[in-house]
């Protein structure tokens, strides 16, 4: 559930479940596999709508009817590294906080078909779910 640069509370979360991982293994702890989210998932289109809220862009989208194969919903378990490193994301929400979170907001425009400098912003995104097959 990245929103491309958007959205870095989850990056910082990520950070934390890394910095967390490489404590517990330098203390000893056993090598495993460990899931890193929320514990709820979040549509493509809410997500998207959260990216147009913290951005304050409103960009084009494109939707297309939903491929075969492709899964209705996918939510990571994150019973085990709860338990195993006593992590939890710090910000559950596609929201971030504070709003300086969002990279690029003071490098690009406002307007939805203005180039950014830094990092660039698609002028269109597809609703369609990623192809996990």
């Amino acid at each position: 559930m990245e929103a491309a640069c958007a959205i870095s509370s989850t990056s910082s979360d990520l950070a934390q479940a890394h910095r967390a991982a490489l404590s517990y293994l330098r203390a000893g702890g056993a090598s495993t596999t460990l899931n890193c989210g929320y514990g709820r998932g979040y549509s493509v289109l809410e997500t998207i709508e959260a990216v147009r809220r913290v951005s304050g862009r409103n960009f084009a989208v494109q939707t297309a009817p939903r491929r075969p194969g492709d899964i209705m919903t996918m939510i990571a378990d994150t019973g085990r590294i709860a338990s195993t490193l006593d992590w939890t994301p710090q910000y559950a929400d596609l929201e971030p906080s504070p709003p300086t979170r969002w990279h690029g907001k003071r490098s690009c425009s406002t307007s939805a078909t203005a180039p950014c400098s830094t990092p660039p912003q698609p002028k269109s995104h597809s609703a369609q779910a990623p192809n996990l097959a």
